[in-house]
């Protein structure tokens, strides 16, 4: 058992120093859908909740071509809401078609990714109109997460906001 918990502990080191020449970060974040719109017309996703559209970006600051596993990769959002941890995976598919994506020494790759926040949470309700504060209360909390077999990269400091 000593041996297992060893091998583990090393394998998260060699990632961790690995990964420590990726620099992951939340160029943009936009949220949409915060209130229901007062219409008689009634859209599919009206009932869902804010959407949450992140761009993002990855620097290699390596000297050597560092390879990504996009197609394999967790793409997770992480937040607090009321000191209760939530879970909102992402599926950025244009990115997510890369079998093996090369990042050449000082290269920036962008993507995307986007989803119904509160979905599937006690936060999301059909009755809601408004999800302001639930916003208000997870923002700071928030944390983007990417995991390959190689890689876990976090990124939680958000360069700009747009409210739509």
């Amino acid at each position: 058992m000593k041996n297992v918990f060893f091998i583990f502990f090393l394998m998260s080191i060699t990632l961790s120093i690995y990964s420590q020449g990726l620099e992951f970060e939340i160029l943009k974040l936009t949220i949409s859908n915060i209130q229901k719109a007062e219409s008689d017309v009634v859209l599919s996703h009206d009932n869902h909740g804010p959407d949450l559209d992140f761009e993002f970006r990855i620097l290699n600051k390596t000297d050597s071509t560092i390879s990504l596993y996009p197609s394999r990769a967790r793409y997770i959002l992480k937040f607090f809401s009321e000191s209760i941890p939530y879970e909102c995976e992402f599926f950025p598919l244009a990115f997510m078609d890369n079998v093996t994506l090369d990042i050449p020494s000082g290269q920036v790759i962008g993507f995307e990714a986007s989803n119904w926040v509160f979905l599937g949470t006690p936060i999301h309700s059909i009755k809601k109109n408004d999800y302001l504060i639930d916003l208000i209360r997870i923002l700071p909390t928030m944390e983007f997460e990417y995991r390959d077999k190689i890689h876990m990269l976090s990124a939680s400091r958000v360069k700009n906001v747009v409210i739509k």
